[in-house]
């Protein structure tokens, strides 16, 4: 077996650890994105929720329910800390993945390349073999053809 062919499984293999890399790094992205969508979504909410307390001030107010605004306002103002920290924790995760796929796609590539050049010296050293045999055989042809010397 050329070495090249003994060189193809450990290729695929890391062909493989690449494509499963990617797609975690890819699962990584999108979970990260629907997080920063989750922390837009709350602010817009807070966003809403602070006019309409404007507007109801503006009206007048109670205050008791002005205390109920705020205290919900404080709850939303939490639950918006902590969804900015989940980014943060994903984005981080999203940015080790990002690296671990760019790991095994450079060592990927590089086995690739490896196993190219074994190809291509297994290809040089056929041609050689064959402009040899092709030399040799028309040596010969042209020793049977020549005429006999007297």
């Amino acid at each position: 077996m050329k070495r090249s062919q003994r060189m193809q499984p450990v290729h695929d293999i890391a062909g493989n650890r690449e494509r499963e890399a990617a797609q975690q790094f890819g699962d990584s992205r999108r979970e990260l994105a629907a997080q920063e969508e989750r922390l837009d979504d709350l602010q817009r909410y807070r966003g809403e929720y602070v006019a309409r307390l404007d507007e109801r001030m503006r009206a007048g107010i109670h205050v008791n329910t002005l205390q109920e605004y705020r205290l919900f306002l404080g709850q939303l103002d939490k639950a918006i800390v902590q969804q900015r920290n989940v980014v943060t924790r994903h984005a981080r995760s999203c940015e080790l993945h990002r690296l671990e796929w760019l790991a095994r796609r450079t060592r990927s590539q590089a086995i690739g390349k490896v196993v190219e050049r074994m190809q291509d010296q297994e290809r040089r050293a056929a041609d050689r073999h064959e402009q040899l045999e092709n030399d040799e055989f028309a040596t010969q042809m042209h020793r049977r053809n020549r005429p006999p010397k007297f």
